[in-house]
């Protein structure tokens, strides 16, 4: 039983000076286009979010193991298994 999901593609425009995060950060000192940090050395660009497996825990390192949706339960285990085998 998988389902197929759409998902919208991300706005790229920038956030605007009404949210309540710009606001905050504004607030203790940071200026638009700076750095995090108290000397601006952090990152500039907010981080991206990727898709991970569905059911994976956030531990998992790369959640991506080489299962298809073809496979049966026992061959993801068998995959999951060997990735994790692989990485250490």
């Amino acid at each position: 039983m998988s389902a197929n999901r759409t998902f919208e593609q991300a706005p790229v425009e920038r956030i605007g000076a009404g949210n309540i995060g710009n606001q905050m950060l504004k607030a203790m000192g940071w200026t638009e286009g700076s750095g995090l940090g108290r000397d601006g050395q952090g990152i500039v660009d907010p981080i991206e979010a990727k898709m991970r497996s569905q059911n994976a825990g956030l531990g998992l390192k790369g959640s991506n193991y080489g299962a298809s949706s073809s496979d049966s339960y026992k061959d993801k285990l068998k995959k999951l298994a060997r990735s994790r085998f692989n990485d250490e």
